[in-house]
């Protein structure tokens, strides 16, 4: 199988950071994203069914750890601009967010820039 070209988040990153933050409004951001509905990228999957090859959730190992092992079982290389990803409101500063451009490594076939 050929790589697929895009990778798709239907949700902002950042929900296990913003629950542990201890921060009472990046915690209600977090609860907020967690309660909406995936009605429209449910709709959006179903219309492209026949492109679709993997679906996740970002639980447990987040973004780098499940695109690392989709890239991986596809034999693909996976590439992401930190700057596009969406995150929730106030996580980045929990993550100790490193700004584009200073990440140097990844996971074997991830590309971080």
């Amino acid at each position: 199988m050929g790589c697929v070209p895009a990778l798709v988040l239907s949700k902002a990153l950042g929900t296990g950071l913003a629950l542990a933050s201890g921060d009472e409004a990046t915690i209600a951001t977090a609860v907020a994203s967690m309660r909406g509905l995936n009605r429209d990228a449910a709709r959006a999957l179903r219309a492209q069914a026949a492109a679709v090859h993997a679906v996740t959730d970002l639980t447990g190992f987040g973004l780098l750890g499940h695109g690392w092992a989709m890239a991986e079982r596809s034999q693909c290389h996976l590439a992401s601009d930190a700057a596009r990803l969406p995150a929730l409101a106030g996580v980045l500063p929990v993550a100790g967010f490193v700004p584009v451009g200073q990440v140097t490594a990844g996971p074997p076939g991830v590309s971080l820039r």
